[in-house]
């Protein structure tokens, strides 16, 4: 079976830069490690959001490893910051488009438009769902989220925001394969 992102993306994930190629054209269980800047909303509202989704706490230069263990025809994303663990799960729906990956964080399953921009893939959400129940797009997590190469890095930088909340949490870093 095709690995996740080769059967979303197609032949634009060749054009992308090697180590997001690398990263995301592999069938094999893998772990990449480095480091990210982490931000937090300070609203009492974010805070609860971002503690429900177990998301990292405010830090600089915090060390961090991502694993990324192929299950069921998706990818299980273990994200470990400074001991900080969160999981999800990444797979393409049946009949989705091209271009379109699901990502299941317990209950909550939000669903991604990929876009290849030149040297860049952006995520765009596009709708969310409480297990088979679909919540409202005007309630929808939003943010610029992408991922790129510098200076040979894997790169990331991943904002999560909710109307009528505001920042619940960015982080920005960078990874390498781990040997």
């Amino acid at each position: 079976m095709t690995v996740l992102y080769r059967r979303v993306l197609g032949a634009a994930l060749d054009d992308l830069p090697p180590q997001l190629l690398a990263l995301h054209d592999s069938a094999d269980p893998r772990t990449w490690s480095g480091q990210a800047r982490i931000w937090r909303g300070a609203g009492i509202l974010s805070r609860l959001i971002g503690w429900v989704m177990r998301l990292p706490p405010q830090g600089d230069a915090v060390p961090v490893s991502v694993s990324f263990i192929p299950q069921d025809g998706g990818e299980v994303w273990q994200r470990d910051f400074a001991g900080h663990t969160f999981m999800s799960y990444q797979y393409q729906a049946p009949n989705a488009q091209p271009g379109i990956v699901n990502e299941r964080f317990g209950m909550i399953d939000v669903t991604v438009a990929f876009q290849t921009d030149r040297d860049r893939l952006v995520l765009e959400p596009m709708a969310w769902a409480f297990g088979p129940l679909p919540l409202p797009k005007a309630l929808l997590p939003t943010g610029q989220s992408f991922e790129t190469q510098i200076d040979d890095r894997f790169v990331f930088d991943v904002e999560i925001a909710m109307p009528w909340v505001g920042q619940i949490a960015t982080y920005r870093g960078w990874l390498l394969p781990t040997e």
